[in-house]
């Protein structure tokens, strides 16, 4: 394959990345549901609930384990397994709430960079002349979501809609359905209380009876938005400098009807944590060809 084939590919992996990554929604609300005390037919034994304590009490325990953060600069590597298979790594830097960006590079030449603030959605691949730009808000107003709600996404913490990262005191803008794993874990399933017609999301999280054993975790996030559907699962955690985040997340779902699939792991051992990291907007080359969603992903076909 020759080397302007790869930056291609490499374009739109990036690219089908970022826009996997902006789905988003919120499921119909539900009541807490938590399992009652029974006996076992047969047994004079009671079989108590795994999780005594209410899941909002589980979610302010969940948040806290989250610290405030500025800015980052951490290696990234996203894996794309549909509907092509191929992989970039590069350096995700993000300032919370403001913008983030991700260089991917090629024998240490820039091949690729995704840039997205508050205003827009931006890559570019100056080797290939080429760039996609899409209006943030776009995305915010069919969705629901801010940059910093998906920077919460990414980092495997749990947010409030339009509020970023989520704090305990965000408890009574959710309802919450809790189920007995096993007789040491409960999973929480989170909608927000107030949903839309248009667009369904919800997360789940995963509770120890044991608190010795760690801290509640979220667990997975579903989103289903029109033609869209969106399953993320976070397969591992790390401390780091904004508290317990998700290092693999892994992506699966449609978007415009076609299968997609991805995973993003993030190396947070080797991140710098508010060093005040400011990424700057990539400039587009005169004379590039800007390049649609839909053409995308007949590149990655």
């Amino acid at each position: 394959m020759t080397s302007t084939a790869n930056i291609l590919r490499l374009v739109a992996a990036v690219t089908a990345t970022s826009l996997i990554l902006t789905l988003g929604g919120c499921r119909s609300g539900k009541q807490t549901r938590v399992p009652q005390e029974q006996t076992v037919p047969g047994q004079e034994q009671t079989v108590t609930p795994v999780q005594a304590r209410p899941a909002a009490a589980d979610f302010r325990l969940m948040t806290e384990s989250y610290t405030p953060w500025t800015d980052v600069e951490v290696p990234v590597k996203v894996s794309l397994t549909k509907p092509k298979k191929t992989s970039v790594s590069g350096t995700l830097t993000m300032v919370y709430g403001k913008c983030m960006a991700l260089t991917v590079k090629m024998l240490f030449i820039e091949a690729a960079s995704m840039y997205a603030d508050n205003d827009s959605v931006i890559i570019v691949s100056k080797p290939l002349g080429k760039y996609y730009k899409e209006s943030m808000h776009t995305f915010t107003t069919r969705l629901g979501l801010t940059l910093a709600d998906l920077q919460s996404v990414l980092l495997g913490q749990a947010f409030e809609p339009g509020k970023g990262t989520a704090r305990g005191s965000a408890a009574q803008a959710f309802s919450f359905e809790a189920k007995a794993l096993d007789d040491e874990l409960t999973s929480v399933t989170v909608s927000p209380a107030r949903q839309s017609d248009k667009y369904e999301w919800s997360y789940t999280f995963v509770s120890p009876a044991d608190l010795s054993l760690g801290a509640p975790r979220l667990m997975s996030i579903d989103v289903k938005a029109a033609d869209n559907s969106l399953s993320g699962t976070y397969m591992s955690f790390d401390e780091t400098g904004c508290g317990l985040a998700a290092s693999s997340l892994e992506i699966s779902g449609t978007a415009k009807k076609r299968a997609v699939g991805a995973t993003v792991t993030t190396s947070f051992g080797r991140a710098a944590w508010n060093t005040g990291a400011a990424p700057s907007k990539p400039r587009i080359p005169r004379g590039a060809t800007r390049i649609t969603t839909e053409q995308i992903f007949k590149l990655l076909k």
